[in-house]
């Protein structure tokens, strides 16, 4: 079953700024990654017409950072897969703040990016939270707006800014409860 979707990129080998091709991809239940050519969600992600070489690897999603392969690798017919989920794959980092999130051994992408600008911030200028608070209302801080939206933080499908479950937690819990000050950026050049 899809619970979503992500971007897969294709970056350059010798210059990762540079994008060489990009595909909407599905997020299975589990996990997975798979293409959504077809609509069947079981086939890996291919790109077309993309000649053999390296490349570094990248995924985004619509509010989470994204993530990318610390190297380029190898790309032929033959599928490659990648497990950004195991502690031991090597991410593009610059950040002392890390790439990734831990969560119980299982790195995942970090969330809070509920404005889009491939950062995370809890206070100061172009923080997560207002955007997060625009959506349910100045006025009306403690309605819940139901629906698929980027200010959906936790993804429970219900952006909430006030009470239980709230969004606002998620941006928090990205930055630190205690360093609430900082930004946290995406990895990806």
């Amino acid at each position: 079953s899809i619970v979503d979707w992500v971007t897969v990129e294709l970056r350059d080998a010798t210059a990762p700024s540079t994008l060489i091709a990009e595909q909407a991809a599905a997020i299975r239940k589990d996990g997975h990654i798979v293409s959504a050519v077809g609509f069947d969600f079981t086939n890996p992600v291919t790109f077309v017409g993309i000649a053999h070489g390296n490349y570094y690897i990248a995924v985004r999603h619509r509010n989470h950072l994204g993530v990318m392969t610390a190297a380029p690798l190898a790309l032929t017919e033959i599928a490659t897969t990648i497990d950004f989920t195991n502690p031991i794959t090597a991410v593009y980092n610059t950040s002392p703040l890390g790439a990734m999130a831990d969560i119980g051994g299982t790195m995942v992408l970090k969330p809070g990016d509920a404005n889009g600008d491939k950062q995370v911030i809890y206070n100061g200028n172009g923080n997560d939270r207002n955007a997060v608070l625009a959506i349910v209302g100045v006025f009306t801080s403690s309605n819940i707006i139901y629906g698929y939206y980027r200010e959906d933080c936790n993804m429970d499908g219900q952006v909430i800014y006030n009470g239980g479950g709230n969004d606002r937690n998620v941006i928090l819990g990205t930055v630190g409860v205690f360093t609430s000050s900082n930004i946290v950026s995406e990895q990806i050049p």
